[in-house]
This record gives C-alpha cells, structure tokens and sequence, in this order.
C-alpha cells in the first residue's frame, strides 16, 4: 500500500502520480471539503458554477457533458443533476472509483473513463460543454495552455476551468500564506496569462467569477470553444 502523500509539501508531490494510492478518495474530501470552511468553500464554487451553466445554456441547452480530472465526483454532481449525458474522467482509478460510489449514492447516471489530460482519448468535439476543476493550480503555464487546448479540441461548445489568481490582492494573500508556512497552492496565473489564453489556445473568455472574493483568489471562468457555433453539437 503506498502511503498517503496529502500531506506532503509542494517541492515533494509528484500531481502526475500521487493520487493512485488506495485510500485517496476517502481522504481527500474529508481533509479538504468536510470542514465548515471547506463545505462554504463547496458551496460557493458550487453555486459558481451553477451559474456559469446558466449562462451558458442562455445559447440553447447543453445535453453532453464531461468532467476532468472528477477526482471524487464533487463537481461531477453538477452536469449529472441538471441531466447531461455525462461522462466522468480521471488519471486515477481510485479516483474514479470514488466518483462512482458518490454518484451512484445519489442516484445519479455517469459513464466513467480514464484519461490524461494531455491526449484525451475522445474525437474533436465530442462534449457540448467540459469541466475541469481544481487541475491547473497543480500546473505551470505552458502545462496549462497544453491542457487548455485539448479541453478545446473535445468540446464543440463551452469549457469551464479554475484556476489561482496571483494579481493584486490575492498575489499578496498567497505570498503571505507561503512566507507564514500555510498551504498555498502551487501555481497562479497572472492578468497577462489570462489576456493571452485566447491567442494561444482559441479558447474566449464569455464570463469570470470569484466564489469567494477577498477571502480567495479561486477564479472560476466560462469558455467559449473554438469550434462554438460552427454547428457541431
């Protein structure tokens, strides 16, 4: 059995292997979602991006869908409570294992695959809309366009990611969480990063939220494909 690696430090954790050891789904929400502060944080995020679909189905209704990495399925509930033929995805097997489990308690329907992230095994434009959540803090920025462009190439519509803001105020909150020993996460983008993520990747910005403003630079933002409205769907 390898042993858990949630605890360890950035400079040590390996985000491309260290998440297919045996208890990874049990632990990982208990240490982060099932806190008082990590059930606000869920719920904030959760209404984020309840809000961003809204937006995007403004346009006509999303009916495929996909969720990558779906880690234990937290975010997966979202496309698979409001109907869409959603398909979970995942590096991890007890990841997806998890994911199953949670959806399945709910009662809700998914299909599952293993994926990596870099060279997703679906054909251009297969899911109306993707989601990916709480990947790209684990990302440097040329990683993060590479992934970017490959949730482009599957989705026909829309795609919607996280990603750390280190601007401004929020650059200052994570320096000092780094300098005092807290957690931080790994990697931030930049204004400049964001201006540029249409030229690089063809992905457009439509909308950005912050779930949790002052308290968090989690920035939740709505893509518009690059093959959007060429009447693939």
């Amino acid at each position: 059995m390898t042993p858990s690696p949630l605890r360890k430090s950035n400079a040590d954790f390996d985000h491309n292997k260290s998440w297919q050891y045996e208890e990874v789904g049990e632990l990982y929400d208990a240490r982060r979602f099932q806190s008082r502060t990590g059930q606000r944080f869920h719920n904030a995020e959760t209404r984020t991006i309840h809000a961003l679909l809204d937006k995007a189905e403004q346009s006509g209704p999303i009916k495929t869908a996909i969720d990558l990495p779906c880690g234990t399925g937290r975010i997966s509930q979202i496309p698979a409570e409001r109907g869409y033929d959603l398909v979970c995805a995942d590096i991890s097997l007890p990841m997806l294992k998890a994911s199953r489990k949670k959806l399945v308690a709910l009662g809700r329907q998914a299909r599952f695959a293993g994926a990596d992230i870099y060279k997703l095994p679906f054909q251009d434009d297969t899911f109306d809309c993707v989601s990916c959540i709480r990947l790209f803090q684990h990302l440097d920025n040329e990683e993060s366009l590479k992934a970017l462009k490959e949730l482009g190439r599957v989705s026909s519509r829309f795609v919607i990611v996280n990603f750390m803001y280190a601007s401004g105020y929020y650059g200052i909150m994570r320096t000092l969480r780094q300098k005092t020993g807290r957690y931080a996460p790994r990697y931030a983008i930049t204004r400049t990063f964001l201006d540029n993520i249409e030229a690089k990747t063809g992905l457009k910005i439509l909308a950005t939220q912050l779930p949790q403003p002052l308290h968090s630079g989690n920035m939740v933002i709505l893509f518009e494909s690059p093959d959007a409205g060429h009447g693939k769907s």
